[in-house]
C-alpha cells in the first residue's frame, strides 16, 4: 500500500479525477479528505468508497478564510497533512477571448488558479512542520498548447503550472516537493458537450496518438506516483498523461 499511514486532501473530488483518486487513494491506505462544494457529489464518491477513510468537507476553495479554517480542521483531526492534491477547476463556458465575459474569466481563474494557490498556502506551513509532504496540481494539455475557444482555461491551467513550479522552487528545501499532471481529454462530466458532438468527439480522439479519451483511473493513477514516495526524488516536473497529443500535436 503506497500511501498507508498518509494524510491527503483532494480537491474537486465530487466527480471525475477528483472522485478516482479519492478510491485510488483510499485502497493505497491514505485517510482521504475531500473539498469540494459539490456535497451531492461527495455523498457519492463517500458511498461508493465504503470506508471510513474518506471524508467530506464542504469547502469554497476560492475563499481563502474557507481554506484555512478547513485545513486546521483536518490537522486538528489527524495530526498533519501529507498530500495535496489539488485538481478543482472550473471546466465551463469554454470560449475565446473576446467572447470571454469577466464573470467567466474570474471564475475560472479562482476556481482554478486562486484555489491551488490558497490550499497550497496554508497546506505548506504544517507540512514543512512535520518534515515535508507533497502537492500535486492538475494542469492539462492546454497548459502547454493553445487550442480555439478556451482563452480563460489555457490561461488558469498554465498559471497553474508556473505556480506548482515556484512553488518547488521556495520550498523543496523544506522537503515539500511540488509536481503536475497534465492529462489530455479525460471522459469526466466535463466533456459531456464534446461527447455529444460525434463529429468533434472523434476529431479530438484522433489528437491522440492512442486515439481514444482517457478515462479518470487513468489520471488517478499519475497523480498516485507523485503523492507517494515512489517519487521521492522528482520536485518541480510536469508529467503528460495525454495519450501522446502534445507529440503529436507540437
Amino acid at each position: 500500500m503506497r500511501l498507508k499511514g498518509k494524510t491527503a486532501i483532494i480537491t474537486g473530488a465530487a466527480r471525475g479525477i477528483g472522485r478516482a483518486s479519492v478510491q485510488l487513494f483510499v485502497a493505497e491506505g491514505a485517510q482521504v479528505v475531500m473539498f469540494d462544494i459539490d456535497d451531492a457529489g461527495m455523498k457519492e464518491t463517500v458511498n461508493l468508497v465504503g470506508s471510513s477513510d474518506c471524508t467530506a468537507l464542504h469547502t469554497d476553495i476560492t475563499s481563502e478564510t474557507e481554506v484555512s479554517r478547513n485545513v486546521a480542521k483536518v490537522v486538528e483531526k489527524f495530526g498533519k497533512i501529507d498530500i495535496l492534491f489539488h485538481n478543482a477547476a472550473y471546466n465551463k463556458n469554454f470560449k475565446a477571448a473576446l467572447d470571454t465575459s469577466e464573470q467567466d474569466w474570474d471564475v475560472e481563474l479562482n476556481v482554478t488558479l486562486k484555489g491551488g494557490f490558497f490550499c497550497s498556502k496554508h497546506v505548506i506551513p504544517h507540512m514543512i512542520k512535520q518534515g515535508g509532504g507533497s502537492i500535486v496540481m492538475t494542469g492539462s494539455w492546454l497548459a502547454l498548447a493553445a487550442y480555439p475557444g478556451y482563452a480563460a482555461y489555457c490561461a488558469a491551467k498554465g498559471g497553474l503550472v508556473q505556480l506548482a513550479r515556484s512553488l518547488a522552487v521556495d520550498y523543496s528545501p523544506k522537503n515539500v516537493r511540488v509536481n503536475v499532471i497534465c492529462p489530455g481529454p479525460v471522459d469526466t462530466p466535463a466533456l459531456a458537450p464534446i461527447k455529444n458532438d460525434p463529429v468533434f468527439y472523434g476529431k479530438v480522439k484522433q489528437m491522440t496518438l492512442l486515439g481514444r479519451i482517457a478515462q479518470p483511473e487513468e489520471i488517478a493513477r499519475a497523480a498516485l506516483f507523485f503523492a507517494s514516495d515512489e517519487s521521492s526524488y522528482i520536485t518541480g516536473a510536469i508529467l503528460t498523461v495525454d495519450g501522446g497529443a502534445l507529440a503529436l500535436l507540437a
